[in-house]
C-alpha cells in the first residue's frame, strides 16, 4: 500500500481553492475531495510496518493549532511546470508538527525525508503547460487567501491511484489535544 500523512482541507475552504480552477491550458485540477496537506510522504508499505508507523504516530501529542492557505506556486523546472498549489501561511505549529511525523516515519524505519518541508495543497497537475503560462496564473492568482482554520487531527492515508484521481484513503486520524472527539 502506499501511505503518506496528512490534514484534509475543510470543505469551504475546498471550495475557495476550486474558485482557483480554470484558464491554464495542459491543467488537470484536482477535485476538492482530494485537497489535503502532506505532512510526511511515506511511500510503499507493508501492513506489519504501516501498522508500527499508525503506533508511532499515536504517540505524537500537541494542541491543535489555526492555519490558513496563502498564495500559490508551481513546482517543476524552469523548462516543465509540473503542479500548481496553494501555499500555507508560516506556522511554527505545522512545520512541528510535520517533524514529529517525520521522527514517527524514522521511528518505524521508512527512509530519511530528504526534501525540505513546503507545506502545499495540489490544486493541478501540469501536462505540457509552458512556463510562460505556468507564471501568468501564478502572479494572477498570486493574492489568494482563505479564511484561517484550525487543526484538530491528522490523518494517515492510502492513496490509491486510478485512471483519473487518485483516491485518498483515510486508514487512521490522530486527533491533537482540544480537538472534538471525531
Amino acid at each position: 500500500m502506499r501511505l503518506f500523512v496528512g490534514i484534509a482541507i475543510p470543505d469551504e475552504i475546498g471550495e475557495r481553492l476550486w474558485a482557483l480552477t480554470g484558464g491554464v491550458e495542459g491543467a488537470h485540477w484536482m477535485p476538492p475531495e482530494t485537497y489535503h496537506l502532506t505532512l510526511r510522504f511515506i511511500g510503499e508499505s507493508g501492513r506489519p510496518q504501516a501498522e508500527e508507523l499508525h503506533a508511532m504516530l499515536a504517540t505524537i501529542t500537541m494542541p491543535a493549532f489555526e492555519i490558513a492557505l496563502a498564495g500559490v506556486d508551481y513546482f517543476g523546472t524552469a523548462s516543465r511546470p509540473r503542479v500548481l498549489w496553494a501555499g500555507v501561511e508560516p506556522s511554527l505549529e505545522l512545520h512541528r508538527l510535520a517533524r514529529r511525523v517525520n521522527r514517527a516515519a524514522r521511528q518505524a524505519e521508512f527512509p530519511r525525508e530528504e526534501r525540505a518541508y513546503t507545506p502545499h495543497v495540489t490544486i493541478a497537475r501540469l501536462h505540457d503547460t509552458s512556463m510562460v503560462e505556468a507564471m501568468a496564473y501564478v502572479q494572477q492568482k498570486s493574492l489568494f487567501r482563505a479564511p484561517p482554520f484550525t487543526v484538530e487531527r491528522f490523518t494517515l492515508f492510502e492513496s490509491r491511484q486510478g485512471k483519473a484521481e487518485p483516491a485518498y484513503i483515510p486508514l487512521a486520524d490522530y486527533p491533537l489535544a482540544g480537538a472534538p472527539p471525531a
